[in-house]
């Protein structure tokens, strides 16, 4: 398998990374597991072959929950008074300057 990229943590109890590799037949991988630190290459491949497939789905998931969820009562001309999810599709600008949703478009 073939390295396309790898990332690489220091911790108090060793050394991990993720490395994305890919197959002869061009399908990508993500994997992860612990190294010894020493050599890069050799790292990369200890990984390939005996880390952990790393489940995109749950990664993804995972990222999307550091991302704090705007509410519309966070712009204090907000007509809904917070009592519905800020929606970034229907914005428009409040006289503060804030992005906030005033109103859905009427077509």
């Amino acid at each position: 398998m073939k390295v396309i990229d790898s990332m690489w943590f220091n911790t108090s109890q060793g050394q991990f990374g993720f490395v994305v590799g890919e197959t002869d037949m061009g399908e990508r991988k993500l994997y992860a597991g612990v190294c010894d630190g020493r050599d890069q290459r050799a790292d990369e491949q200890t990984i390939l072959s005996w880390g952990n497939k790393v489940n995109i789905g749950l990664m993804e998931g995972l990222i999307a929950k550091t991302k704090k969820e705007a509410k519309c009562s966070e712009c204090k001309h907000c007509p809904t008074g917070g009592s519905r999810q800020y929606n970034p599709e229907k914005l428009r600008m409040c006289p503060d300057l804030h992005a906030c949703p005033l109103f859905e478009e009427k077509e």
